[in-house]
């Protein structure tokens, strides 16, 4: 608890002294990305990764996904995460790629297909490790063991309903950011 607390302190601290530099015009994301983000979508990644556990909920078309990019990379900098996990509808996994490599120079794998294939890719994570909300159903444990330090959940209305099973599902994993 101690810990986790002087984190978010030294968090809050951390986001207030780069959010004065933004206030002075300058960037204080230059190169994390290979774009630059406008000043609202750098206040949302240094919220984001300064805090640890977020929702971020911008309306549509804002760039919420680039702001999660940074978000992980600054995590990556700053507390050493290694692994994250992205669970989005099956619809845009493959767009998650098309967008990690496209602003970013982490490696990024799709868990998708037969069993025997997905606990390969569980074996060796990337950096960011995308999959589906169905596929997590089927591989929870294997999820478990790949320890991710990073969870995103994109599309997060599916679990705001604690009662359903996706919900109650999601739920069971854990990691020390969100």
């Amino acid at each position: 608890f101690l810990d986790r607390e002087n984190e978010i302190a030294e968090g809050l601290e951390w986001e207030r002294r780069l959010l004065h530099q933004l206030q002075k015009g300058k960037d204080p994301l230059a190169g994390v990305l290979k774009t630059k983000l406008l000043p609202y979508q750098i206040r949302g990644a240094l919220f984001a990764a300064g805090r640890g556990r977020v929702v971020l909920a911008d309306d549509m078309g804002l760039g919420k996904t680039i702001q999660t990019l940074a978000a992980a990379d600054l995590l990556r900098r700053r507390r050493g995460i290694q692994r994250v996990l992205v669970i989005a509808p099956a619809s845009v996994k493959y767009q998650w790629k098309t967008e990690i490599e496209r602003f970013t120079n982490h490696s990024a794998q799709v868990i998708d297909g037969l069993l025997p294939r997905r606990k390969t890719l569980y074996g060796s994570p990337a950096f960011f490790n995308l999959t589906s909300y169905e596929v997590v159903f089927k591989d929870l444990e294997y999820m478990h063991r790949m320890q991710p330090d990073l969870i995103i959940v994109d599309e997060a209305q599916r679990i705001r309903n604690w009662a359903t099973a996706t919900a109650r599902t999601i739920k069971q994993l854990r990691s020390r950011y969100a």
